[in-house]
């Protein structure tokens, strides 16, 4: 099936890839369906003063029953300072903010 793609200001679906067409491995072929998906929360933002924690439950569905799923997912946020001098805080050195 075609996927349904779409776009707007604030969310969207607007990738899935089924085939490695890039050329770099020799090993191209049908691989699993990645998606590319985005939400931004301009409208209602998720307010935190000091620390932020996500989590994301993944439930897939065959059609008679749920099933919890084992994705690679990957995310990114992006936070506002209130000054624009940075509020006091430094970002730790680039050795300390790598993925645990």
């Amino acid at each position: 099936p075609q996927a349904v793609h779409f776009n707007s200001a604030y969310l969207g679906y607007h990738q899935q890839i089924n085939r490695d067409n890039s050329g770099v491995s020799p090993y191209a072929k049908d691989m699993p369906t990645g998606h590319g998906m985005y939400r931004w929360h301009l409208l209602d933002p998720i307010r935190f003063s000091t620390r932020l924690k996500v989590t994301l439950q993944q439930i897939g569905d065959r059609g008679d029953h749920l099933f919890e799923r084992r994705d690679d997912v990957t995310t990114v946020a992006y936070w506002y300072l209130t000054d624009p001098n940075g509020d006091g805080y430094s970002l730790p050195p680039k050795e300390c903010r790598r993925p645990r």
